[in-house]
């Protein structure tokens, strides 16, 4: 067992020396939400393909599976809020989201500026993710700022969200970036929240073991074009 352990790791560290964009054909494999997918790849795809066109994705969203397999090293990227690293392992800034709240673009209660008061009365769409515990960073932080709401339906991804907005007076507390994106081909509009919100930031993390795998690097410097705002 310790011999193939062994194997495998010098085989990983040879590709990486090796690693070159236009020819590799390697396999990445990403811990990301679907949030960060929607806003990022439609940019990251058509940038790989042009560098790197023989280079394959395996996205996974997040879970404690995934993090089990990160700490193996079997995942090679973490993509979340900072609160969410994992304390062992390098992390490095992508960039700071805000939040706004969102809802059908004809709910009568988006077209004119929210008070808190009626942010609070209004039904809620919220996200939970995967099977565990784990809130969102919407909802961890408005727990933390005391803002109670009436939460009437929880998704299991942030895509879900707009599409149980359309026809309904619900909102929801929606990053700014998906918001602007999903925006342009659903009826969706937004606005500032009523109060004070803490600022995202969404982080990549990658193995403690890897810091010298270049071929991760150029990844990760991919990532960071690909979210530049």
């Amino acid at each position: 067992m310790l011999a193939e352990l062994l194997t495998s790791v010098d085989r990983m560290i040879i590709q990486a020396r090796q690693f070159d964009p236009a020819t590799s054909d390697r396999w990445f494999h990403l811990c990301i939400s679907d949030y960060l997918s929607t806003v990022i790849f439609p940019r990251l795809m058509p940038l790989l393909q042009r560098q790197a066109p023989r280079v394959r994705l395996n996205l996974q969203p997040p879970s404690q599976q995934a993090l089990d397999l990160f700490e193996q090293g079997e995942i090679d990227i973490l993509l979340m809020p900072q609160e969410h690293c994992l304390r062992e392992h390098p992390a490095e800034l992508l960039f700071e989201e805000q939040h706004v709240v969102a809802a059908w673009s004809e709910n009568p209660i988006i077209r004119q500026p929210l008070t808190v008061d009626q942010f609070r009365a209004a039904g809620h769409i919220a996200v939970g993710i995967g099977t565990g515990t784990r809130h969102s960073f919407a909802e961890s932080s408005l727990q933390a700022l005391g803002m109670d709401r009436r939460v009437e339906t929880v998704a299991s991804s942030f895509l879900q969200v707009p599409e149980l907005l359309i026809g309904t007076p619900r909102v929801t507390v929606m990053h700014a970036r998906l918001a602007r994106t999903l925006a342009q081909r659903l009826p969706l509009a937004w606005q500032a929240l009523p109060f004070e919100f803490p600022v995202m930031r969404e982080m990549i993390q990658f193995h403690r073991g890897r810091i010298s795998d270049a071929s991760l690097g150029w990844l990760i410097a991919r990532l960071r074009e690909s979210a530049q705002d």
